[in-house]
Parts: C-alpha cells; structure tokens; sequence
C-alpha cells in the first residue's frame, strides 16, 4: 500500500495514493491506515523535530492536492470517528505546517468528526480534553494547535459540564470559528502577569474571544472541573 519514506517525493507519493484509493472500494480498516501513511508522508516532509528552523511552508497546490486526496479517501470510507490510534482528527493535529494541519482538521470536521469522541489512544480522552490540557499547559505558543482548538469548539467540543475555557466577546458565538480562516491570534499579558490569548477578526480587527492559560509560568493549577 505505501511506498517507502525517502524514496520518492511527497508530490509523487500523493499522485500514487490518489490513483490508488480512486480504483478501489476500501474497508473502514483500510481507509484509515491509508489515512495515517498519507499523514505520515506529510508529517516527514514538514516537520522539522529536533532540528533548528520552522517548518517548510507547503506551496498552496500541494496543500490542494492533499485536500483532494482525501475528499477521495473520505468518499472511499474513511471513518472520522474510528476510535484508534490512527484517528484522523486526532493524527492531524500533530502536523508541524499550521496551513496543512488546520485545512485537514477543519475538513474532518466538516464530515462529521466528533471532537468529544473518547480516543482509547488518548486513555479514554477526548481530543477536545486532551487539546485543552495541552495548550494550557506546553502548547499556547502553537498557532497552529490553538486554531484547531477554536474549530473543535466551533463544532461542540466541550468538557462534559459544557465548560470550553473559551470566553466568548461581543455576544458571539463560538460556532464563528467554523470560518476559521477569518480570525488571527494575539498574544499579550494581563495585569497580575497571567498570559492571554486573543482571537480577533482580521477583517474588522474586533476581539471576538479570549482565552487564559490554565497554569501560570511557575505554578502549576489544576483545573477546577
């Protein structure tokens, strides 16, 4: 089914797939281990761990051709809610270029993923829980991961009691973030030094939404719920 890493380019290997997955008439077993070599593939040519630099920036064609290979593969059978570690929403989001990984989650979303799906892979975890955790722990400097947070709640990710940790502005609803791509991100501080995170729209540059860090710099505080 896949080729071998580092042997042919990731613009090859996708023509390949795509001509692959288009022929046949795959089982949901199938489609997702498609799915997670296809992310696999991605993940080698734009991640950069434990190398100095930032990601490569994807060129817009191939990130069209990613979108298009698995519209294929979504139409083939891929299960968005399969509760294994090859779970598409929750592979994606550790794909180091933020155009990729965003225009992936925002597209299994728009199929039917459930971010409240408790992921065995993630100890009985929701992605929404284990994303939540994340960022107000190690992740707040991620734009990427932050945005696929927004999405997740856009689409009802919550805490079982409801909570998001998200405080909405402006009487807006959280379900703005479906249009993800609309939205920036600013970063500042509060008066007693707590790091804030801002979401405004890049269009009018109103503030629609905030967000505080769940643990400060030098203490760490659970979560009350």
């Amino acid at each position: 089914m896949s080729m071998e890493k580092k042997k042919v380019s990731l613009e090859e290997y996708l023509d390949n797939v795509l001509a692959e997955i288009s022929s046949k008439n795959l089982t949901a077993a199938e489609a997702d281990d498609y799915s997670e070599d296809i992310i696999d593939q991605i993940e080698y040519e734009y991640n950069l761990f434990g190398e100095e630099g930032e990601p490569k920036i994807a060129e817009k064609y191939m990130i069209e051709k990613i979108s298009n290979v698995f519209d294929v593969l979504l139409a083939r059978g891929l299960d968005v809610n399969s509760d294994s570690d090859k779970n598409a929403l929750s592979s994606c989001i550790w794909i180091e270029n933020e155009a990729i990984a965003v225009m992936l989650a925002k597209k299994f979303l728009e199929h039917g993923a459930n971010p409240n799906l408790k992921l065995t892979c993630e100890g009985g975890e929701s992605l929404y829980e284990y994303m939540n955790f994340s960022i107000g722990y190690d992740m707040f400097d991620d734009d990427g991961f932050m945005k696929i947070w927004l999405l997740l709640i856009a689409y009802g990710g919550c805490y079982e009691n409801g909570e998001t940790c998200l405080e909405m502005l402006n009487g807006y609803s959280a379900e703005i973030f479906k249009n993800i791509y609309d939205f920036g991100l600013r970063r500042e501080r509060d008066a007693n030094g707590s790091r804030v995170m801002y979401f405004y729209n890049i269009r009018t540059n109103e503030d629609v939404a905030l967000y505080q860090t769940l643990f400060s710099d030098e203490v760490m505080i659970l979560p009350s719920w």
